[in-house]
């Protein structure tokens, strides 16, 4: 990460002392977040002798082709396959779960990348330049391999500071850039956005989300609450009579087109959890497989 040089009141970046394995300095583009893979050039190519153990890794479901990444001590499953149609060419193939990881590590390169796909760069006469040109900054991911383990390490060597941080902190913890990504690449019809859980306190750090299914747990008292809501964070300011002492919650984000649905969606959710958790019906089978008490009051029978 940069630090600030007081003396000349500028940004510099120290180098990495713990280099294991040769190294290729990576400049991030849109291909990890969307392709959700890597071209492996030439000349990492040679200095990993790929060739020695994937030259049979003809797809991602070949024995052969099986890797892992290793990414601020989080290991994640990938693929390295040989290129269809250009002999002798490897590509590093991951999955959303570490190209989740990225979007946040490198937000504003995933955020740049979103503003080119959003304008009309290519109408535009004004705009016909890169937009690196126009929105000038590059962040490095520094990968290295271990041919032994046959692991990758990921390290973020540079990441541009976000311009407007709060603001940032907001827009990360919820689904408001997945929303906006599946909207460029028209799958608003039918995806389904989801949040991590978070304590109770990260609610006003958030931003709004609308239509949405949402879930309350309260960790002490070991009760649950399921429900539905327009607005995410006006539904959850207000009291909860049902589980007044939640703790946790969760959501995720229905597409328009199930707007209509949404209530009918909550009931069979409910319906669903009401013969798992002990519930005021008793709807649950003998023995539930939890402690924690599904509090909601309208439970289809």
């Amino acid at each position: 990460m940069p630090k600030k040089d007081k003396r000349k009141n500028r940004v510099f970046v120290q180098e990495r002392r713990d280099i294991e394995f040769p190294m290729w300095r990576k400049k991030v583009d849109a291909s990890v977040f969307y392709d959700r893979a890597i071209l492996i050039p030439v000349f990492a190519k040679k200095m990993w002798t790929i060739d020695k153990s994937f030259s049979k890794a003809t797809g991602k479901k070949h024995a052969d082709s099986k890797v892992i990444i290793d990414f601020e001590g989080i290991q994640y499953k990938a693929n390295i396959t040989i290129q269809k149609g250009r002999k002798g060419s490897y590509r590093l193939f991951f999955y959303k779960d570490l190209a989740d990881t990225l979007k946040a590590t490198f937000i504003m390169t995933f955020m740049r990348d979103l503003e080119f796909k959003l304008g009309d760069f290519n109408n535009d006469k004004n705009n016909r330049q890169s937009i690196e040109d126009i929105i000038p900054f590059n962040e490095f991911l520094d990968i290295e391999y271990s041919p032994s383990e046959k692991k990758f390490l990921f390290n973020a060597h540079y990441c541009q500071k976000p311009v407007f941080e709060n603001l940032f902190s907001k827009i990360l913890n919820t689904t408001v850039l997945s929303s906006i990504s599946d909207e460029i690449e028209g799958k608003t019809n039918t995806r389904i956005q989801k949040s991590k859980w978070m304590k109770k306190e990260k609610l006003n750090d958030i931003v709004d989300q609308p239509n949405v299914l949402y879930t309350l747990l309260d960790i002490n008292n070991e009760e649950v609450y399921f429900g539905e809501a327009i607005s995410l964070k006006q539904r959850l300011s207000g009291k909860r009579p049902e589980i007044p002492g939640w703790t946790h919650f969760r959501y995720d984000v229905l597409p328009t087109s199930l707007s209509q649905n949404r209530v009918d969606i909550e009931r069979m959710v409910i319906r669903q959890l009401a013969s798992l958790f002990i519930n005021k019906k008793d709807l649950h089978l003998n023995g539930s497989i939890t402690n924690f008490k599904l509090v909601n009051k309208k439970i289809d029978s």
